[in-house]
């Protein structure tokens, strides 16, 4: 049965215009109408299903069906059934019997494929429709037209986490734009028949039937004059339908997608082209006839998909609504007036700052911003409801209820290490370190030296040789300080003692030098007891546990320094 009052889909939410009609449900009690695929409806595991396709109405076009993935670019999952439709339009497939949840119908024009209101091969080619497979096999007809193609297509660029969502609001954005003010706001585009059926004797139906057909109808003759006056390139009514679905889907004819790219549909300003558009007075395509004279063609093609005319009453007049023009600013920007809520965070929360969320008016354009902090950079905008974006600042139509997550990551900056002095040996632990990085860091076990600490400049980070550096965001120079280990000077201020090993670190031997200061001479070396080990000024040992020795230096005599600054002794202690 044909049904006017709304379907299951409906109950989802999931109104849907289109131009072209493909009702799966028989068109006549008539055996003779049935599509050879009909024919064995005993087939073991199926369900035979039928319908009509039409814009006029399509004869022998091909029909798949598929399982809905909301997860496919063109929601396509698994084809499921394979069918066709007779030459009254009449469409048939045998649908598996563990089939199950939402189906994406579709009807594709073929060779020898035949619009019934023409009589010539169909101008639009591939029309979508979507239904339960449990409401199908339970006898509900599913109707494709340009109207439920639109509404499909806008779904698959918008699934986001619901596509039942997606659906609703396709539907509505449809209904809104090329609805022609004749269809109702709660009608079911994929469920509601748009041409006369073998059961449509109720007035309400029969209105429905008609001002449905009419928006199908004069979709089509949009998209044909909008075809012939493109600037540029030409373009078929085809790609001009594609062109404006896509318009379309970012909620409203504006001339931009939904991602906000331009699309080139050959108007310069296509909202004020579609509202001079006299809608009532277009051709519909393929024919000599115009939109106003729907209602005479679908009584005139009755016999032709099999509804018996001495059952079904023509059309009246009274039952007639003149279609109005195309609405250019009404797609999904009025969806039942919702307000949705943005929900905008950070991750990690320290990464930035992000702004943008609230409460925002339902299909309205929405900016979110990120702002990374120091030692952070930014890295994407992710979410389960849109796309996302590598961007910074990311604008987007809020379709419903939408969680908006900014990802930072930490910078890496350049922590160098230095030794003082140098001789000591490099520590460890330097090289490319990321903001907030805990970096261990290890000092040089060079022969000869003692650590005395780490430090920033002239600020003393640790004293301890293992230390845990949190990495600041910005490059970094530490310097690991040493002091000479095993040797001391006999007396402050005489000298000095310098460490040659040759950057040797662990075993071998080490070479203290001594230096005297200005005025004093070296004496001798001296081990921790007090015995002599040795009276030149290079002292090279073997490095052992509890070892210290003592430079020893005196001061020169007056007298003498007056001698020898005479006759220029170099050292102190030998001529030169």
């Amino acid at each position: 049965m044909i049904h006017s009052n709304p379907g299951p889909l409906h109950r989802w939410g999931l109104p849907c215009l289109i131009s072209v009609l493909l009702i799966l449900a028989g068109c006549s009690d008539s055996s003779s109408s049935r599509s050879p695929a009909m024919a064995d409806d005993d087939a073991a595991g199926t369900t035979a299903v039928g319908g009509a396709a039409t814009k006029g109405p399509l004869a022998d076009a091909a029909v798949s069906v598929f399982q809905l993935d909301p997860g496919a670019d063109d929601l396509k999952g698994p084809q499921l059934a394979t069918g066709s439709t007779n030459s009254q339009a009449t469409i048939s497939a045998n649908l598996p019997d563990n089939a199950n949840g939402l189906l994406l119908v579709e009807v594709r024009a073929i060779d020898g494929t035949i619009d019934l209101t023409t009589g010539d091969s169909p101008v639009l080619t591939r029309f979508q429709s979507v239904i339960d497979a449990d409401e199908w096999r339970g006898g509900q007809p599913v109707y494709a037209t340009p109207l439920t193609h639109m509404a499909v297509q806008i779904a698959a660029r918008n699934v986001g986490s619901n596509i039942v969502s997606a659906l609703a609001r396709g539907q509505t954005a449809v209904r809104n734009a090329f609805g022609f003010q004749l269809l109702d706001d709660d009608l079911d585009l994929f469920t509601t028949a748009p041409l006369l059926r073998s059961d449509s004797t109720d007035p309400d139906v029969r209105r429905v039937i008609l001002s449905n057909r009419k928006a199908v109808e004069a979709v089509a003759a949009v998209m044909a004059e909008l075809a012939e006056n493109a600037e540029g390139s030409p373009r078929t009514i085809e790609q001009m339908f594609d062109l404006i679905t896509l318009d379309l889907s970012s909620g409203m004819i504006n001339g931009l997608d939904k991602d906000g790219n331009p699309v080139d549909n050959g108007y310069g300003d296509i909202a004020t082209t579609l509202a001079a558009i006299d809608t009532e007075q277009l051709i519909i395509p393929g024919t000599t006839r115009r939109v106003s004279e729907v209602r005479q063609i679908v009584n005139e093609e009755r016999a032709a998909v099999g509804v018996d005319e001495g059952n079904v009453a023509d059309l009246e007049e009274a039952e007639d609504t003149p279609a109005q023009e195309p609405k250019s600013d009404s797609g999904l920007t009025s969806l039942e007036g919702e307000d949705v809520t943005i929900t905008v965070s950070a991750d990690p929360m320290e990464g930035g700052t992000v702004t943008g969320g609230g409460v925002q008016g339902a299909d309205s354009r929405v900016t979110v911003s990120a702002v990374a902090n120091d030692g952070f950079a930014f890295v994407q905008w992710s979410s389960e409801q849109v796309d996302g974006s590598s961007h910074a600042s990311y604008t987007f139509t809020a379709r419903e209820d939408t969680t908006l997550v900014a990802s930072f990551e930490p910078q890496a900056f350049t922590l160098l290490l230095e030794a003082d002095p140098q001789v000591a040996g490099m520590p460890a632990g330097g090289g490319q370190r990321d903001f907030q990085e805990a970096v261990p860091l290890m000092p040089a076990t060079t022969e000869g030296f003692a650590f005395s600490g780490w430090f920033n400049g002239d600020a003393l980070l640790s004293e301890e040789e293992d230390f845990i550096f949190t990495m600041p965001a910005e490059d970094t120079t530490l310097t690991a300080r040493y002091a000479i280990a095993n040797a001391d000077v006999g007396e402050e201020g005489s000298g000095n003692i310098i460490v040659n090993n040759d950057g040797q670190q662990g075993g071998g031997t080490v070479t203290y030098t001594a230096v005297p200061a200005e005025g004093f001479r070296f004496v001798d070396w001296r081990d921790s007891e007090g015995n002599l080990v040795s009276e030149d000024l290079d002292y090279t040992f073997t490095p052992e546990e509890g070892q210290n020795f003592t430079a020893n230096f005196e001061a020169i005599p007056l007298n003498e320094a007056a001698v020898w600054d005479q006759f220029n002794w170099d050292d102190g202690s030998q001529w030169q």
